[in-house]
């Protein structure tokens, strides 16, 4: 196996400066989720404290797009097809505050990437009834009009057709907790699944014609921990963000597969001292992590930082 390994606080240490590290100030925005804008080199990140979606540029000047956020936003995901920005809602402090009165919440949101104009709000909620927590988490998009979300509490993937119909696309023994997901070549998705077993963390694979036949996926090396966010390039490797076992600092690895996603390899893996939460993509090989620890959400400045991964 090919593993390439590069320490962003050694290799990097003199040239993340000129690579451009992105510090944007928004004070309280308390983001998770990030998504970069590959048509207009903009950055979107929402907000675990009801402020709205907000993106800006490389320079860090914050651009309105949207404050209608009737809910806390997790992930955020760009479909250029629809010209729509989607974000999963949710409820953080219901989610885990284990009172049996409160449940959390799983929301689709709907935005004009043009305009940030909030169109649907969609209540996921409504398909997947009586479970004791919901935690609207990460959100991608097949080529026929379908959206996906993942719910990290419930432990579902939820489905939303083009007339913005939802659906229970998945729930069962194979998938603990749900993170991050994508849609890979049109043919199924993968969850990161959170919940070790045997000691291992894995992927979970699901055929979008047939999501019973969920499988299970080996990722062979123990520096894998689930990812958080995680996103898909172009050659159909995965990238996604893996913490340590504190959840201290993060690393940005890359999975590929020889045997269609049955099991994975690492065959990349960029670290960092501090905690990112999700990744975006400029191109393949270039990303930005978000540092996000969750110990401040009146913080001022959010960075994403800068990661060559080849």
């Amino acid at each position: 196996m090919n593993l390439k390994k590069i320490s962003l606080t050694t290799l990097f240490a003199s040239t993340l400066l000129l690579a451009g590290n992105v510090t944007v100030n928004a004070p309280g925005q308390f983001p998770e989720g990030v998504e970069y804008n590959t048509k207009t080199g903009e950055f979107f990140l929402g907000s675990l404290t009801n402020k709205g979606i907000i993106k800006f540029k490389k320079d860090g000047k914050t651009m309105h797009f949207s404050s209608a956020a009737p809910l806390q936003i997790a992930g955020i995901h760009i479909d250029y097809v629809q010209n729509k920005l989607y974000a999963a809602g949710l409820n953080r402090k219901e989610a885990f505050d284990k009172d049996p009165n409160t449940h959390g919440a799983a929301n689709l949101f709907i935005y004009n990437l043009s305009t940030g104009k909030l169109e649907q709000n969609i209540d996921l909620t409504t398909v997947n009834p009586n479970q004791e927590a919901y935690f609207a988490n990460d959100i991608s998009n097949d080529n026929n009009g379908n959206i996906y979300v993942s719910d990290f509490k419930a432990g579902a993937v939820y489905k939303i057709d083009s007339d913005n119909k939802a659906s229970l696309f998945y729930k069962g023994d194979k998938l603990g907790l749900a993170n991050g997901l994508e849609v890979i070549d049109n043919k199924f998705i993968l969850v990161s699944d959170v919940v070790p077993r045997d000691g291992k963390w894995q992927l979970v694979k699901i055929p979008l014609d047939n999501p019973k036949l969920a499988t299970r996926v080996l990722v062979k090396d123990d520096i894998y921990r689930a990812f958080d966010g995680m996103l898909v390039n172009s050659d159909g490797t995965i990238v996604g963000v893996t913490h340590n076992k504190e959840k201290t600092a993060s690393s940005l690895i890359k999975l590929s597969s020889t045997d269609n996603w049955k099991s994975a390899d690492v065959i990349g893996v960029a670290t960092s001292k501090t905690r990112f939460t999700t990744v975006a993509r400029i191109k393949d090989g270039e990303y930005y992590g978000l540092q996000q620890n969750f110990k401040n959400p009146k913080k001022a400045n959010w960075v994403l930082e800068h990661v060559k991964l080849p």
